[in-house]
């Protein structure tokens, strides 16, 4: 399995981290969403036909399809199993892009201007658009809407190199680039909700500083990053996309990988725009998850990140990476609403029923000496009737190819799998190797991973750490 290296869950922009592993790995070749057969409903679920003439329908219930889709029970004998939340990313007070006004910049000679322009025209109509921004509003009940879309041709290439950091008051060439360009009106002066994107040929290396010696580079460790700046006294968004090539980003196409990337910077950099000084540090001012949730912090450390198409991209086994529509390939991105209604959080979500199995609250994060075992129960959730599915334990060092930190069994006999459905109580037991995390967060990530008949999968990551990995974790 090939190496990554994701981007640390707390450093003050998110960048979209190459997976661990290819694509093929983890299931992700492409899938027609709801959009494409039916639409979606407010929470980013599919719409069902069931009329027979095409109209749809809001339930998500309806749908059934593959041999992991629902099975014929009335649903009204059918209950969720409650569960174990969801993570919801919070608002941090500061600010959405509620009309964003997104401008496409790309250098004179790139030859893939014309499609890049395209589909960022496009991008905005979709009904993607609706679903990835659906209840994220702001402090006044405020919500994302509509945007629109412009263009900048920027003369002449780029550098070879440029560097961006998060660390305030330290130097950044790109932010010196983008200042000079809006200086000289190369781009244009930002208006209310702006953000620019900026597209660099994959022979310009971008360098991203996050303090601590850390230091990442475009097209091996992130296919893309979002990050804000002050320009004559106010804050502006950019996100900046490197044109890399297919096997960097899990085997898709050159030009599928660096748009796939632009739509997950987009959505993220709306959601969650500037970067504000506050109290001890620099943190998002938009959607993210809680840095002082232990409940939801496995999350943020399985996935490099806690904004919103952070948590969806390379979920392992899910293959819910990546949705089309109208043609064009999209990032899933997560939603609070379907998140709150037990669904599928990643949207626009597939077809089919969405289950998973959930650890209750002293099973999401705990101590663990090495050599130790810690026991807690988790309960399977299902959103529709559906067949029994498979459960087995992964750990986030073997997904990098290392050795297992952690062995995962089941019930009483401690065996490597089990059986469930929507409802059943199951005993986990978890003991700790001497392995560290390669990703050099504290403590070590495993996961739940609840896989269908269809092979459709579904994962709930769990995180434990020893005394000394994190003394300061309960």
């Amino acid at each position: 399995m090939k190496k990554c290296i994701a981007m640390p869950a707390y450093i003050a922009i998110a960048a979209l981290a190459w997976g661990c592993g290819e694509a093929a790995e983890v299931g992700t070749p492409l899938a027609t969403t709801a959009s494409d057969a039916g639409g979606l409903d407010s929470s980013g679920q599919p719409k069902t036909d069931t009329a027979g003439d095409g109209a749809g329908t809001a339930d998500p219930k309806a749908d059934a399809q593959g041999d992991a889709a629902a099975v014929p029970v009335d649903a009204a004998d059918f209950e969720v199993a409650s569960h174990t939340a969801l993570p919801q990313l919070v608002f941090g007070g500061e600010a959405i892009l509620r009309h964003p006004h997104v401008v496409t910049a790309t250098f004179d000679g790139d030859p893939y201007r014309e499609q890049i322009e395209a589909y960022n025209a496009k991008l905005l109509q979709l009904q993607w658009w609706a679903a990835v921004t659906a209840g994220y509003c702001d402090a006044q009940g405020q919500c994302i809407e509509d945007g629109d879309a412009a263009v900048a041709h920027l003369a002449g290439k780029p550098s070879l190199s440029y560097t961006d950091t998060t660390v305030p008051g330290k130097a950044a060439t790109l932010q010196d680039f983008i200042e000079e360009r809006l200086d000289a009106s190369d781009l244009p002066a930002p208006v209310t909700d702006t953000v620019y994107v900026l597209y660099f040929p994959g022979t310009t290396k971008i360098s991203l500083s996050s303090g601590g010696g850390l230091v990442s580079n475009s097209c091996t460790a992130f296919g893309g990053y979002h990050h804000s700046m002050l320009y004559q006294g106010k804050p502006i968004a950019y996100a900046v996309v490197p044109e890399c090539g297919g096997a960097a980003g899990g085997g898709l196409p050159k030009l599928e990988n660096f748009l796939f990337a632009g739509s997950h910077e987009i959505i993220e950099a709306v959601t969650d725009p500037y970067f504000v000084p506050v109290k001890g540090g620099e943190l998002p001012g938009g959607y993210n998850l809680s840095t002082t949730d232990y409940n939801v912090i496995p999350w943020m450390l399985a996935y490099g990140g806690g904004e919103t198409a952070d948590l969806c991209p390379y979920i392992p086994g899910s293959g819910l990476g990546y949705a089309q529509e109208a043609g064009l390939i999209v990032t899933r991105s997560w939603s609070n609403l379907a998140a709150k209604g037990s669904h599928n959080p990643c949207v626009p979500a597939p077809p089919g029923p969405y289950f998973n199995l959930a650890p209750e609250k002293k099973g999401t994060h705990f101590k663990l000496a090495v050599d130790g075992e810690y026991t807690f129960v988790a309960r399977a959730f299902s959103d529709q009737p559906m067949a029994a599915w498979h459960v087995q334990g992964a750990d986030l060092n073997s997904l990098y190819g290392g050795p297992a930190a952690l062995d995962i069994t089941f019930g009483d006999d401690k065996v490597p799998d089990i059986t469930v459905s929507n409802g059943d109580v199951v005993t986990v037991h978890v003991t700790r190797y001497a392995a560290k995390s390669p990703t050099g967060n504290p403590g070590v990530i495993g996961f739940l991973v609840s896989t269908g008949a269809d092979g459709s999968s579904h994962a709930w990551p769990i995180w434990t750490y020893t005394k000394a990995e994190c003394p300061y974790c309960p």
